[in-house]
């Protein structure tokens, strides 16, 4: 299913309005490029099949933001906006936390 047809369908699922599903897809958008940019690489190669690191950082990275700012979608939603499954959905947004949490892990040690 492609990812117009997932927002369609989230449109139709949770009756919202076209202002809302036009928000929400700007948003989810906007997430893509804003990720890419940190990443340096073009949101073109968020949505292909690329594995190199930076990218595959990047896109468990909108996986999580989506997860957590674009509240309602799921798993499968987020995953066909991301031609994903949504097992790796899952995958990805674990590996992104843990990598927050070393992160400030490392932060806390550095600042004692």
């Amino acid at each position: 299913m492609s990812r117009k047809n997932y927002f369609l369908e989230l449109q139709r699922e949770f009756g919202i309005t076209t202002n809302q599903y036009s928000l929400l897809r700007a948003q989810a958008r906007q997430i893509i490029v804003d990720e890419a940019l940190n990443a340096r690489c073009h949101p073109a190669q968020i949505l292909s099949k690329a594995r190199t690191r930076h990218v595959v950082y990047a896109r468990q990275a909108i996986m999580y933001r989506m997860r957590n700012e674009l509240l309602g979608l799921s798993l499968a939603q987020i995953g066909g906006i991301l031609n994903r499954d949504h097992t790796t959905v899952i995958y990805g947004i674990d590996q992104h936390a843990a990598r927050l949490n070393k992160a400030a892990e490392i932060q806390t040690q550095v600042n004692k």
